[in-house]
């Protein structure tokens, strides 16, 4: 993942066209803001989010990216 902080993540995840992959992002995130993992990857080595893409990423920095998302969305509705 090339975002650094929460608020980079969360612009990304705003910025994703198709809503069903938004919400499974969202999913992802809100499940590993609560010490999950984000479900699996779905790979060979069967790894899950969190061990493949965020490994050293705490739980504390999730919910920051929801928190951040959560803002974005706020603005963008009252844009709209």
């Amino acid at each position: 993942m090339a975002e650094k902080t929460p608020k980079e993540r969360a612009r990304f995840i705003q910025s994703m066209g198709s809503s069903g992959m938004k919400a499974e992002v969202l999913w992802q995130m809100k499940d590993m803001a609560t010490g999950g993992d984000g479900g699996s990857t779905y790979t060979s080595d069967n790894t899950t989010v969190r061990e493949t893409y965020y490994k050293y990423k705490t739980d504390e920095w999730f919910s920051e990216v929801l928190a951040e998302y959560t803002l974005l969305a706020r603005a963008s509705k009252k844009q709209a």
